[in-house]
């Protein structure tokens, strides 16, 4: 019985905490890729393979990514098929275009610490809702918003912002989902009209992979 009793006392002395730790192993020139399912924590190191890779071995940047929150960025026309991409300083981070106060009083300064802070969060790139454009303008098939990250944040001489970024292909969104979910992601509007047909740039206190998971689509994580 004592014996049971040491051992009973040594096993309940072990940590019950389920670490978020994952153990990829990157073989030939490809990108590895992580599935977060579940996740008990919202901080994950990633690497990203840099937009410029030329042919050889490709080089990546490491990432810390806090999945608290994510960037939602919504450009008429914007088909993300560049490097980067230019967002009007007067819609980015605005109380009025869906961004809380407390964020834009924090991030809307765009110091450095606040790029960084902007660039560790995960992000959706989305061009206006096709719904209201006239029938000729509108691409056949369902429109599709895009899963990614930041790179880096360069603020132009008239104050506009110029967003390099990393998307992720293999993570297609349908932007109708998206635009539906409207409480989950605390859009400001309606499913009828909403932030998906604005140009805008908000950020959201929301985890983006956990919301889209419940909706049975799963955001894949790239690591090394």
């Amino acid at each position: 019985m004592k014996n049971e009793l040491d051992i009973a006392a040594k096993e309940s002395s072990l940590p019950t905490e389920r670490k978020n730790t994952y153990t990829f192993e990157q073989n030939g020139t490809g990108t590895n890729i992580g599935l977060a399912q579940n996740v008990s924590s919202t901080t994950v190191n990633i690497m990203l393979p840099t937009s410029n890779n030329m042919v050889g071995t490709p080089t990546y940047i490491q990432k810390t990514i806090n999945m608290d929150y994510f960037n939602l960025f919504v450009i008429l026309g914007e088909q993300y098929d560049k490097p980067y991409f230019i967002v009007d300083v007067k819609r980015a981070l605005t109380i009025n275009e869906g961004t809380a106060k407390n964020i834009h009083d924090r991030l809307a300064t765009f110091t450095d610490e606040a790029k960084a802070e902007i660039m560790s969060y995960p992000c959706i790139f989305a061009s206006e809702n096709y719904r209201y454009s006239p029938p000729e303008t509108i691409p056949t098939g369902p429109q599709i918003a895009q899963y990614g990250f930041i790179t880096k944040i360069q603020q132009m001489h008239n104050g506009d912002l110029k967003i390099y970024f990393q998307s992720l292909p293999m993570c297609p969104i349908p932007q109708e989902t998206l635009s539906n979910m409207i409480t989950e992601l605390d859009l400001r509007g309606t499913e009828k009209l909403n932030e998906f047909d604005r140009t805008h740039w908000a950020i959201k206190n929301v985890n983006i992979v956990e919301e889209l998971k419940l909706k049975g689509i799963s955001l894949l994580i790239p690591s090394l």
